[in-house]
C-alpha cells in the first residue's frame, strides 16, 4: 500500500567513484518520495581512503544525507568479496533494527519497512517508488516465491525472460495507471535489488557461503541465486521480479557505470589489479564530466543508452 507509513533502508556499496557515489545517493533522496523515512547506509570497501574521500562522507553524515558509514579492508573482509560480506552484515543490522522497532515504534510512529541494495553507480528513474510499492503489494499472493525486484531488462537475462514458466503480470497503481511486472526464474545484473522485510530475511546466507567469494572479485549474485535455487530443490521457480518501464524511453533504473564503462569487477576478475588501476584512472577522467551535473541531468543525458531502451 502506498502511504506515508513506509520506511526505506538503502545500502549503497562503494568502491572508489567519489562523484558517482554522491549522484547515486542524491538520486535516492530525490526519487523515493513515497516513503516517510529514507535511511542510507554506505559500506565502503577497499577504496583509496584519501582525505577527499573521508571528508566527503564526513560531510554527508553531518548533513544527515546518509545515516551510516563504514570502511573495510582486506583484513576485515577476510579476503572475501566486499559486496557479499557487507550485504550480509547489513541484513543482520536491519533484522536487529526491525526487532527493536517492534518495541520502540508504536501507533502513529509505526512504519512498514522496505529495503534496497544499490551499487554506487545507479540513477533511479521517475516514479520508481510508485511502481515498486504497487508491484510488491500486488504479487504477494500470486508470486509467493519472489525474493527481490530488479532492474529490467538487465536484471533478468534473455533465457530467463523466455523460460516457459516465466509470467508477466499487469498491475494497476492506486492512481489507475497500469504497468507490467515479469516474474522470472533467474536473475541477472545485481546493481539494484529492492524488497520488503519478508524478502530481506530470505536473502540471508549461512556464513560459510561467503567462502564462495574468497579471493574473488565477484560471486555475490551467483551465490545468492544458487542458494535460492537450492531451497526449491533446483526446480525452476519464479524468484525474481522485473518491473517493466511503462515508458520504454525512461528506464526505472539507469546503471550509469555500465553505460560509461564496463564492470570494474569484471576487469579485476579477467585482467587483474594492473588493468583495474588503469581502467579506474580512465573512469575517473570520465566521471569528472558529471561532477557539476545533478542526478536528474545525468539521467536525462544518458537514459537512451541504457539497456532497457536498446533491447
Amino acid at each position: 500500500m502506498i502511504t506515508n507509513k513506509n520506511r526505506l533502508s538503502v545500502i549503497v556499496i562503494t568502491r572508489d567513484r567519489n562523484i558517482l557515489t554522491q549522484k547515486t545517493i542524491e538520486s535516492v533522496r530525490k526519487t523515493m518520495k513515497l516513503f516517510k523515512s529514507v535511511d542510507i547506509y554506505v559500506f565502503d570497501n577497499l577504496s583509496n581512503p584519501n582525505p577527499e574521500r573521508i571528508s566527503l562522507f564526513s560531510k554527508l553524515l553531518s548533513n544527515k544525507y546518509i545515516q551510516y558509514y563504514s570502511y573495510d579492508t582486506n583484513t576485515s573482509l577476510c579476503d572475501c568479496f566486499g559486496k557479499a560480506v557487507v550485504i550480509q552484515r547489513w541484513i543482520k543490522i536491519m533484522q536487529d533494527q526491525h526487532t527493536l522497532r517492534k518495541f520502540i515504534d508504536k501507533g502513529e510512529n509505526k512504519l512498514k519497512d522496505y529495503y534496497m541494495i544499490l551499487d554506487n553507480d545507479v540513477i533511479l528513474g521517475p516514479n520508481f517508488d510508485k511502481y515498486f510499492l504497487a508491484a510488491n503489494e500486488a504479487l504477494k499472493k500470486s508470486e509467493p516465491n519472489l525474493h527481490f525486484f530488479v532492474k529490467f531488462i538487465g536484471g533478468i537475462p534473455k533465457a530467463s525472460r523466455e523460460h516457459p514458466i516465466t509470467r508477466t503480470h499487469t498491475i494497476k497503481c492506486s492512481d489507475g495507471e497500469e504497468f507490467q511486472v515479469m516474474a522470472a526464474v533467474h536473475g541477472g545484473g545485481g546493481c539494484c535489488w529492492i524488497f520488503d522485510y519478508e524478502k530481506l530475511c530470505k536473502l540471508q546466507w549461512p556464513t560459510e557461503s561467503i567462502l564462495n567469494t574468497y579471493k574473488k572479485y565477484k560471486r555475490q549474485d551467483t551465490t545468492a541465486w544458487g542458494l535460492i535455487k537450492a531451497k526449491f530443490g533446483n526446480v525452476p521457480t519464479r524468484y525474481v521480479g522485473g518491473i517493466i518501464p511503462p515508458d520504454p524511453e525512461n528506464p526505472l533504473v539507469l546503471h550509469i557505470g555500465e553505460v560509461l564503462q564496463t564492470s570494474m569487477c569484471n576487469v579485476l576478475t579477467r585482467q587483474g589489479p594492473k588493468a583495474y588501476n588503469r581502467e579506474k584512472h580512465n573512469f575517473e577522467l570520465r566521471e569528472l564530466e558529471l561532477k557539476n551535473m545533478t542526478a536528474k541531468e545525468i539521467y536525462d543525458k544518458f537514459k537512451m543508452l541504457d539497456s532497457a531502451t536498446i533491447w
